[in-house]
């Protein structure tokens, strides 16, 4: 077991960019036989705002743990 891998702060960072990245998916990749709403140029413009929301978290949520992975004592340690 590396010492990285006892970083609960570390796994706490996965763990929100994994949620990060999956809501930006969702976004970037829609499924599309999902049911559909009112369409519309507002709907569509909500709709590029959440996608740019979710783009802004999940690029965020990766610099927090790239910089935590150059911080930290326990996960800087690690080749």
């Amino acid at each position: 077991m590396g010492a990285a891998d006892t970083c609960g702060e570390l796994q706490q960072l996965k763990r929100q960019y994994e949620f990060a990245l999956r809501v930006w998916g969702e976004y970037e990749f829609p499924i599309h036989n999902q049911p559909v709403g009112t369409q519309g140029w507002r709907s569509e413009e909500l709709r590029l705002q959440l996608k740019q929301k979710a783009l802004d978290a999940r690029d965020a949520a990766n610099e927090r743990l790239f910089n935590h992975k150059l911080t930290c004592s326990l996960c800087a340690a690690k080749p």
